[in-house]
């Protein structure tokens, strides 16, 4: 079964202009995210030096676990990587958090992964050798396909959470308030809103993936080694149960 057609293909159906406008929009939010990243580092460098070479460094080779089982160095990589910290007030919390962190930074990595073998690895087969050269396929996919489908379902239940938790049962602790306030108060209606597009965003981002996975398989109708991506399989035939063809996907 895994061969070199247990693949999908890529930017199926959008046709050069889309492909286009997908490099064009990448580009631009890749520089505009350079952009912030160089205010951010320009703003903390008129700062004088902290010496946080050493702290990093002690973080990442020192005492990387320091502080996972007990209070102790909450800078530690381990700490940082396991949201153990977070977990200590809540554990459903740190649950939650772990789902997000880790499952957007390995649909980044498979991202990556995709763009590795479509723009760097497929484009150099055809200028060294005239033909495609792809990793994305066999059992290389099946993997790709279940890790990444289950990281996602991961970040979507962490975040549902998280949401639920902050505008619905709106524990004391994040409703902004401050020891120290005004006479008329402060209006925190600013940071509301911003965490409202933020986790919004983020939930757009996961959801669309998703929705759109279903509808691949769909309109693919079925293939038999789609199974291993479980998420979009169960959308996909959630698509079919309520008469959404295979044509209209």
């Amino acid at each position: 079964m895994a061969d070199q057609s247990v693949t999908r293909p890529i930017f199926e159906g959008v046709g050069t202009p889309g492909e286009i406008i997908f490099y064009v929009l990448a580009t631009a939010s890749i520089a505009t995210f350079g952009y912030g990243v160089w205010r951010r580092v320009s703003k903390y460098r008129r700062g004088r030096p902290a010496g946080r070479g050493k702290t990093i460094r002690e973080a990442l080779f020192g005492h990387p676990f320091a502080g996972v089982r007990e209070r102790g160095d909450r800078g530690s990589a381990g700490v940082v990587a396991s949201n153990a910290s977070v977990a200590r007030g809540s554990p459903m919390v740190g649950l939650a958090h772990f789902g997000v962190f880790w499952g957007f930074i390995v649909l980044f990595m498979g991202t990556v992964i995709l763009t590795i073998d479509y723009d760097v690895v497929r484009l150099a087969g055809k200028a060294f050798t005239g033909h495609d050269i792809r990793f994305f396929h066999g059992w290389f996919y099946l993997i790709y396909s279940v890790v990444l489908d289950t990281v996602a379902l991961a970040a979507v239940l962490g975040l549902g959470y998280l949401i639920v938790r902050r505008w619905l049962l709106k524990p004391s602790r994040l409703d902004y308030t401050r020891a120290a306030e005004p006479d008329g108060g402060s209006d925190r209606s600013q940071f509301v809103r911003g965490d409202w597009l933020f986790a919004g965003g983020l939930g757009l981002i996961l959801l669309t993936g998703l929705l759109e996975e279903g509808a691949r398989i769909r309109a693919a109708d079925f293939p038999s080694f789609e199974v291993w991506s479980p998420v979009g399989w169960v959308i996909g035939r959630f698509y079919e149960v309520i008469g959404i063809s295979a044509s209209a996907s």
